[in-house]
């Protein structure tokens, strides 16, 4: 009886402790903003110049016109850019923009919506499928990206806490990075 009696009162000081603490949230401009709309695109508007949050936007943008194939081609790109600005960026904190970006995608999907978005990523198909295949000529022909990550930068703590500081990684290597993420992460071969 004691056990509970003291475990109760530890859950209601920490409820007590949570319910008085005061939270404030710190949101940058431009916090996972994508750069332009391209509508709804797939893998061949695949460029160096467009961002993962670009491709985030271009997802929701088939979803909402049940373009499902399209839809999963911008997630996998969204993915891959995202992996790679991670690569690029120092700040660790901002890293998790990536899983936020997939996130926002999966929460706004209704139950039919997430049925033919599941079914779509099975059609693409694992690594070697054609699709997955032609994915990887892609971005292989395209190179790394180009443009300057600020959707992931602002989404860090360090973008607050030391804005002065340079956010990429120092010797940064893109082609290097790029080769990695196409190996590595979206299992591409490369040759």
């Amino acid at each position: 009886m004691l056990r509970i009696t003291v475990w109760g009162a530890a859950v209601w000081i920490m409820s007590v402790c949570v319910a008085s603490a005061q939270l404030q949230t710190f949101m940058a401009e431009g916090n996972l903003k994508p750069s332009q709309d391209l509508g709804c695109v797939g893998a061949e508007a695949a460029q160096p110049d467009i961002t993962a949050a670009d491709f985030m936007l271009a997802s929701q943008n088939c979803l909402n016109e049940l373009n499902f194939d399209f839809a999963v081609e911008s997630f996998i790109l969204m993915q891959v850019f995202g992996v790679f600005d991670a690569q690029r960026v120092a700040d660790i904190s901002a890293h998790q923009g990536v899983a936020v970006m997939g996130q926002t995608i999966a929460q706004s999907l209704d139950a039919s919506k997430s049925r033919a978005f599941e079914a779509a990523v099975q059609q693409f198909g694992g690594e070697g499928s054609k699709r997955h295949t032609k994915l990887c000529g892609r971005l292989q022909d395209i190179g790394p990206p180009t443009y300057h990550p600020d959707y992931m930068i602002q989404h860090g703590q360090e973008y607050f806490l030391y804005p002065d500081d340079d956010p990429i990684v120092e010797n940064f290597d893109p082609d290097a990075s790029w080769a990695s993420v196409l190996t590595n992460f979206l299992k591409c071969s490369v040759g």
